[in-house]
């Protein structure tokens, strides 16, 4: 979901929200329509113990609501969304309200989903994570992170 489209309907549609729960995040450049979708360019993608929340720090950062040095240590609550605040739409003159941001919360194994997710990461704004220490070999996207359809849980 494009994150300008997201903010202005908060209200109007309060099922929006990312949940309060665990699962992956990723902020793309263009819309994500499926899990192999290398055309939404993704710009990064982590895990969170309680989405909303981390999602909601994200925004914070990427709209650039954070500290203007560049450094990505100095971010106040959000390293990625710091990073692409800087050196991802400043450079380019890219507004972040742009950006898509998609979620899901239903992943059998949130290790393995990030893990798949990061290898389609066009930008580099961190380590890739580690390779998950329960499935070896790890399991594939769709088997981590089953989706009904690209747009229930979001996704989005």
């Amino acid at each position: 979901m494009r994150i300008g489209e997201y903010l202005s309907r908060v209200i109007l549609d309060p099922n929006s929200r990312p949940p309060d729960a665990a699962g992956v995040y990723l902020v793309s450049r263009h819309r994500w329509r499926e899990p192999s979708d290398s055309s939404a360019e993704l710009l990064y993608v982590a895990q969170a113990r309680y989405l909303r929340h981390r999602i909601g720090q994200l925004l914070i950062e990427l709209l650039g609501f954070t500290s203007d040095d560049p450094v990505v240590g100095e971010a106040y609550e959000h390293r990625g969304g710091h990073f692409l605040w800087h050196r991802y739409c400043l450079e380019r003159r890219i507004e972040p309200v742009a950006l898509n941001v998609a979620w899901h919360s239903q992943c059998l194994c949130l290790d393995c989903a990030e893990a798949r997710l990061s290898e389609l990461v066009t930008v580099e704004s961190k380590p890739p994570p580690s390779k998950c220490g329960h499935h070896d070999p790890m399991l594939d996207l769709s088997d981590a992170c089953p989706v009904r359809s690209v747009e229930s849980d979001a996704l989005r």
